[in-house]
């Protein structure tokens, strides 16, 4: 069974792999709002240089039709409530998508460009998101990964926080032998 609780998408972007592409996302995320009957929360992660996600969503709310909420100013911790909360998140940011599959929470990483998030995806994700995509094709895959079952995301959520724990107490356990010589 699909969650029915959440009613709004996340979305988020840079500044360099949204320019001149503004109006092809907006029209995307206006398809899936739309159809679903969903809210648009566009979320400013990296404020870093070379990130710039603030200038990068202002520019894209210009060209959506919708009623956005767009947050400027958020820390770490609402960043990671927004995203726990959401329907869905698509975003160029790593951290973004990492936080979306935490929380289970459906995504997809926006742009195919970024090998770091591509392989990430390919590496730790549920089939239907363990990719980027074009912005161009966010309604059409949105549509597919929207059918993932919520115990599949919660079962992928766990195994990778399983993997987390046995890591770090492998980890500790080097540095208790070196510690103990």
């Amino acid at each position: 069974m699909n969650s029915i609780s959440r009613f709004y998408i996340c979305v988020q972007s840079n500044l360099f792999y949204i320019r001149g592409r503004e109006k092809v996302l907006a029209k995307e995320v206006e398809k899936i709002c739309n159809r679903d009957d969903l809210r648009l929360v566009l979320l400013p992660i990296g404020f870093a240089a070379n990130h710039d996600d603030n200038f990068a969503l202002k520019r894209l709310k210009k060209y959506i039709n919708l009623d956005t909420i767009y947050f400027e100013e958020l820390n770490i911790y609402e960043i990671m409530y927004i995203i726990a909360k959401s329907n869905f998140f698509a975003g160029t940011s790593l951290h973004g998508n990492i936080t979306a599959m935490s929380y289970g929470v459906r995504h997809i990483g926006l742009n195919k460009e970024i090998t770091k998030l591509d392989e990430y995806l390919k590496t730790w994700d549920l089939e239907l998101q363990n990719h980027c995509i074009n912005f161009e094709d966010l309604s059409e895959e949105y549509e597919k990964i929207k059918s993932i079952n919520d115990e599949d995301l919660i079962s992928k959520k766990n195994e990778l926080i399983n993997l987390n724990l046995s890591n770090m107490k492998n980890i500790f356990g080097l540095l208790e032998d070196v510690y103990n010589e």
